[in-house]
């Protein structure tokens, strides 16, 4: 069987309708399930221990929030004038180098 480019396009056609006619329904399951998992968020128990980051070799002054004995986020230390407070995207990826 030899499938033309007009035919390859009719089929194509066809998959798209049948796809955005069942979209509504995934759309509502999901919204059904999100309800179900969503959980009520409360104020974050835990502390931020200072620490120096050692993604390079400049060491910033940097903060960690630690939740259950896990690293959880990552922050700039405030009191830093080397970075004014802030964290590159090396130092955000230490809670996912640690675990």
């Amino acid at each position: 069987m030899k499938l033309t480019r007009r035919d390859f396009i009719k089929a194509s056609v066809a998959t798209g309708g049948l796809l955005m006619a069942g979209l509504p329904l995934a759309e509502r399951a999901t919204n059904a399930m999100a309800l179900l998992k969503a959980k009520p968020a409360g104020p974050a128990t835990g502390e931020w221990v200072s620490t120096a980051c050692q993604g390079c070799t400049q060491w910033c002054a940097i903060q960690i929030f630690v939740q259950n004995g896990r690293a959880v986020r990552v922050r700039g230390n405030p009191l830093s004038k080397t970075n004014g407070g802030y964290v590159c995207p090396r130092g955000h990826l230490i809670p996912q180098q640690t675990y």
